[in-house]
């Protein structure tokens, strides 16, 4: 997840990015995951549909990440 953030060229877009994870850290008591190649979340929420298809998820998802994401595609 450090390298993921790490990958932001931009300075402030960095900084930005470590101050948001900190916050989200202090507000959700939990360490940041990630989910896949682009999503940093926090906790885990297990759901199950009538179907039966379960799986699990972020609590909370760092929507900075999707945009870490997008800076480097477009960098």
């Amino acid at each position: 997840m450090i390298a993921f953030l790490n990958g932001v060229a931009d300075e402030r877009k960095w900084q930005d990015s470590f101050a948001i994870l900190a916050m989200m850290q202090e507000v959700t008591q939990t360490e940041p995951k990630m989910w896949g190649d682009s999503i940093v979340g926090f906790g885990k929420y297990q759901y199950k549909y009538e179907s039966g298809r379960e799986g699990d998820m972020p609590v909370l998802r760092e929507l900075v990440a999707q945009s870490v994401a997008h800076m480097k595609k477009n960098a």
